[in-house]
């Protein structure tokens, strides 16, 4: 009776057939939790990246000011330079006329 044909052509489940299900929905369940375990593990990646790009960010724009700031100073060195050795031409000037 056990491996009589139903009417719709399929032979009946039993236990063991049942197990083997019982079985893969346990491996699948299993794999869906890794799974989900895996997208937050990656949720959490993506949140820390983007944290560590704002950082960047303000880092980038920290030097971005820095760098700016040394520029003028740069410049402003130059300018006074060039003041003094200006003055210092007309300093040698004057000293080589005559008395």
């Amino acid at each position: 009776m056990m491996n009589e044909m139903r009417d719709d052509g399929h032979l009946p489940a039993t236990k063991a057939d049942l197990r083997k299900i019982d079985e893969n929905v346990l491996r699948l369940n299993i794999g869906f939790a890794q799974m989900r375990g895996d997208m937050v593990e990656m949720k959490s990646n993506v949140d820390s990246l983007l944290v560590l790009k704002d950082e960047f960010s303000q880092f980038k724009t920290n030097i971005e000011q820095m760098t700016k700031y040394f520029e003028a100073q740069v410049r402003k060195t130059d300018f006074l330079g060039s003041m003094m050795m200006e003055h210092e031409d007309r300093i040698k000037k004057l000293e080589s006329r005559p008395n």
